[in-house]
């Protein structure tokens, strides 16, 4: 008797400044089977972060050329700047039969859920107002009041999600990310069972 693991995408969501990018980064850390696909961004990027690592940083120019050839999976625009998801990073993850993980915004995860419906959708959100407000505060965020706005819609979505997590404590939040992964790997959406009878 044999199970196959067939590998599918993780799909990370969270309010602004919820913490979904460092949880990303811890769970890679802990799964080696799991690979961060860097998100096309036309934003500049901020201190400590890498082009290819952290996003892939384009021009805007270069961020159409992507969505005109059909490179990429969904875009959206947020606050100013475009994002996009590219289908080449994705494929070649699947293909290697390791699992693609990427933070996205509710309408990133409204047009992947069209594409991806069996894939693994968390959705992060903080404690508390007073705690969300104090991080975005900490981290320098233009448009404080906005993003709040937002967000209150954003969480109201959040019956779209497969599982929601509370980000109060870091490494809490990631233990019970990774055990949610490791656990959805053997969901009979994701496994073969082949059985030959004695």
């Amino acid at each position: 008797m044999q199970i196959k693991l067939i590998p599918f995408p993780i799909i990370v969501s969270a309010p602004s400044g919820t913490g979904k990018t460092t949880v990303i980064k811890k769970v890679v850390e802990r799964l080696p089977y799991v690979e961060k696909v860097a998100t096309l961004t036309t934003r500049p990027p901020r201190k400590g972060e890498i082009s290819g690592k952290d996003y892939k940083f384009v021009s805007e120019q270069e961020f159409w050329d992507w969505v005109n050839t059909g490179n990429v999976y969904e875009y959206a625009t947020v606050y100013g700047y475009h994002y996009a998801t590219p289908k080449p990073d994705v494929e070649r993850i699947l293909n290697e039969g390791r699992y693609p993980i990427m933070a996205l915004d509710i309408q990133g995860v409204k047009s992947m859920r069209k594409i991806f419906p069996d894939a693994l959708y968390i959705f992060l959100i903080p404690p508390s107002w007073e705690e969300w407000r104090r991080r975005l505060t900490m981290r320098g965020a233009e448009n404080i009041d906005k993003r709040m706005a937002a967000a209150t819609e954003e969480i109201n979505e959040w019956r779209m999600f497969d599982y929601v997590v509370v980000n109060d404590e870091l490494e809490a939040t990631v233990e019970l990310v990774v055990k949610i992964i490791d656990v959805e790997r053997y969901n009979i959406k994701h496994i073969e069972v082949n059985y030959a009878a004695p």
